[in-house]
């Protein structure tokens, strides 16, 4: 990502940091399922 900036692809590298982004976000997910279904049942530390 950071070679494109460096050699001038700035979209290319925009495009990769938007799909790392989204990969983590999309990793996280299931944690912050996990955590609504805890709250909504009331056992959240």
């Amino acid at each position: 990502m950071v070679t494109y900036q460096k050699i001038g692809e700035t979209e290319k590298s925009h495009t990769n940091f938007n799909e790392a982004i989204q990969l983590f976000n999309e990793i996280e997910a299931p944690k912050q399922v996990e955590k609504v279904e805890k709250a909504k049942i009331g056992n959240i530390s």
